[in-house]
């Protein structure tokens, strides 16, 4: 009897312990979930489909329900005051998002200024602009209800049209509009101005601006955004692409989860290219209806060389709940209609995701790779994120200089380089932090660095680092790990307090 337990009995045991312990591990590192959470999710499809045809099994699937855990992305509630990254809010390390303080583009002359002071006043000046015309709006709140503003007249690259308020703060657009501007002019800026959905249902508010066909060389600049689906639509239209924009040190973001079943992705771009994303506060996006799944942004449809750059990425921030995913070349896939050749084999070439802080997307990846094919990924921080998918054979990466919470994952043929990166097998699999080993309080907003030795010239050399998040360009040589630039003493702030006046504490 003894022999048996020896030899038979606790062997046994230990194997299943061993075994059981791997499946837990294994799923807890790839999905980046509580086991039974995974577990449920793909048995509740499985028992949907299977109870009304074996009714006679009923007592055996009534056992299964007995242990589902309930899906965490499906719990859509407001996030308490005290967990908003107060740190980040009050005392931040990095220079994002839009400022009162930040200056024009240039200044106006009185032979190019137009000022407004009504609603069509407003729209009298957008409809006969001409390049070089500085439309300034005098100070007040401004409502619209139509189907979009027309922005359709051309300027030029050294006599763009101009759209601004004087001061960031001054001006505030509420538009109860499907698409919000309407962009077919080329060499257009907008900046200084707050535009804010205002509609009674949220599928009423698609877009703040809508980008399209040959409104080439477009500057988004130093606005405040919110409550729209997809507060920058960007597409082609009649064979021509919208290229050559940038938006850069805005606030993007939703008050409440989107009662939409529509994308909610608050820079959407299709088959568009060479657009820059800098600097930027993208927060709060989700959707309650549909697949429940949302982005802070993609490019995808066949674009190319486009960038993300020194943004703060907050997939969860005053609320929380859904499926959000950061940054994406390639997106949820395109249509063939709206890919070169009807070709979307490839989603995105040539993309750039770096120097970026993404944080708190509980329930999925910081940045997904969908056909995306030589991408480079440098230096950024992840943090309460699933890490990075590579998903699909034509998805190739470099991915290097970075602090990742979760892990990298190649799928369906993907593929990736990694190096120089700071991440955990161990932390991944116990659905831990390296990032809060790294940085002071991560959770608050605090990036401190806890031990610089950790980053300091642990980087990967090479050209194109680009700039940190403060700002100042990376070292070539003995480059740092992560956002910030460690070799200078230069600090940068972000003014938030301004941003808490009108959006609440």
């Amino acid at each position: 009897m003894r022999s048996f337990l020896k030899y038979i009995i606790f062997p046994t045991v230990i194997l299943a312990a061993l075994i059981l312990a791997g499946i837990v591990t294994t799923a807890r590192y790839l999905y980046q979930e509580d086991t039974f959470v995974v577990y449920t999710r793909a048995l509740e499809k499985e028992v949907v489909w299977q109870e009304p045809r074996h009714p006679s099994l009923s007592f055996v699937f009534s056992a299964i329900k007995f242990f589902y855990v309930p899906d965490p992305s499906q719990n859509f509630e407001t996030i308490s005051s005290q967990d908003i990254t107060p740190h980040l809010l009050n005392n931040p390390p990095l220079n994002v998002g839009p400022s009162p303080a930040r200056k024009a583009a240039a200044p106006v002359s009185a032979f190019s200024k137009i000022s407004v002071t009504t609603e069509s006043e407003f729209l009298n000046a957008l409809n006969s602009a001409r390049a070089g015309d500085v439309i300034v709006i005098a100070p007040g709140d401004y409502h619209f209800k139509r189907y979009n503003i027309g922005l359709l007249n051309k300027g030029f690259k050294d006599h763009p049209i101009t759209l601004r308020a004087e001061k960031l703060g001054d001006v505030t657009l509420k538009l109860d509009t499907l698409e919000g501007f309407f962009v077919t002019g080329a060499y257009w800026k907008i900046e200084n101005l707050i535009i804010e959905g205002n509609c009674r249902y949220d599928g009423h508010c698609e877009h703040a601006f809508h980008i399209v066909g040959n409104a080439h060389h477009i500057t988004i600049k130093n606005n405040i955004v919110k409550n729209f689906n997809a507060h920058i639509k960007i597409n082609g239209l009649s064979g021509r692409n919208p290229d050559y924009g940038l938006i850069a040190h805005n606030i993007f973001y939703n008050d409440a989860p989107r009662k939409t079943s529509s994308s909610v992705t608050l820079i959407d771009s299709v088959a568009a290219s060479h657009w820059r994303v800098k600097g930027n506060i993208i927060a709060d996006f989700a959707k309650l209806y549909g697949d429940h799944t949302s982005y802070g942004g993609f490019f995808k449809g066949g674009g190319k060389s486009n960038i993300f750059e020194r943004n703060l990425i907050m997939c969860q921030w005053r609320h929380q709940g859904g499926t959000r995913l950061g940054l994406s070349f390639g997106g949820g896939g395109t249509g063939a209609a709206y890919c070169p050749n009807n070709d979307c084999s490839t989603e995105h070439y040539n993309g750039i995701i770096r120097n970026n802080i993404i944080m708190n997307c509980p329930r999925d990846v910081g940045i997904y790779l969908n056909r995306s094919a030589d991408t480079i990924i440098n230096n950024n921080i992840l943090y309460h994120t699933h890490g990075i998918d590579v998903r699909f054979d034509t998805t190739t990466a470099r991915i290097f200089n970075n602090v990742i919470d979760g892990r990298v994952r190649n799928r369906d043929g993907g593929f990736h380089q990694a190096t120089n990166n700071i991440i955990s097998f161990f932390s991944a699999a116990t659905l831990s932090s390296i990032v809060n080993e790294i940085y002071q309080n991560p959770r608050l907003g605090n990036f401190d660095i806890q031990d610089v030795t950790k980053l300091k010239k642990q980087g990967v050399s090479a050209r194109n680092l680009g700039k940190g998040i403060c700002g100042q360009k990376h070292e070539n040589r003995e480059s740092d790990i992560g956002p910030f630039n460690l070799q200078t003493k230069t600090s940068c702030q972000m003014n938030l307090d301004f941003i808490e006046k009108y959006i609440g504490p």
